[in-house]
């Protein structure tokens, strides 16, 4: 059943029920159940790295499953993730990492070593910080906005309301998942649909259909 507050209960809960059907389509289906998977190793492996609840982690990735995974270890594991656009300045990116003091940048779809042991997962807490979002400035510098583990799950639950998602859906982000809407579609895959992947860091209406016609 899943659990308010805990991003990957949707996932166990949709794996649990539906192992086989696909969670995510990058080049191919990715089942819930390889999905969840994919966040396990994730979680072990951040935590060899020295991840620790309350850690500012940040992702840096295009459109791909890593991202969605890591979307949901990060904080089932108690850390906060901060994902900075691609095309963010060295400038700006060198004060987000600093004004956080993020533990770790991901920036590559990394293998993690995930033989280590099993981390503690993190409680259900509405009012623990789980994201830093970056946020458009009126100075001409990004942002840091932290939202919580509750302004989550109400955005979840108006969007995919809204909008009447559900397991049948297959959804395909048009902008990138570190921003805005395309943040808001990794709330599907709560409802059981599937997202698709467009993985290139700057894609062409001409890619854009192919995916969608490929997935």
């Amino acid at each position: 059943m899943p659990e308010p507050y805990r991003p990957v209960s949707y996932l166990e809960a949709n794996a649990g029920r539906r192992p086989h059907a696909s969670a995510v389509w990058d080049r191919r289906d990715i089942s819930f159940d390889e999905l969840l998977t994919g966040v396990r190793a994730y979680r072990r492996g951040l935590a060899a790295r020295g991840v620790r609840p309350g850690d500012v982690v940040g992702v840096r990735l295009p459109n791909v499953w890593h991202y969605v995974a890591l979307e949901l270890a990060l904080p089932d594991i108690g850390a906060v993730i901060l994902p900075p656009p691609l095309g963010l300045g060295e400038h700006e990116m060198r004060q987000a990492i600093e004004k956080t003091r993020a533990r770790l940048v991901i920036d590559e779809e990394l293998v993690l070593d995930s033989t280590g042991d099993e981390p503690p997962r993190a409680g259900a807490d509405p009012d623990r910080i789980v994201e830093i979002a970056m946020t458009s400035g009126t100075t001409g510098l990004p942002k840091l906005a932290s939202l919580s583990a509750r302004l989550k799950q109400v955005t979840f639950e108006a969007f995919t309301g809204r909008l009447s998602i559900n397991e049948d859906d297959r959804v395909l982000p048009m902008t990138p998942l570190t921003q805005g809407i395309g943040g808001m579609c990794l709330y599907c895959l709560r409802r059981g649909a599937a997202l698709v992947m467009l993985r290139e860091p700057h894609w062409t209406p001409e890619h854009c259909l192919d995916v969608a016609r490929r997935s």
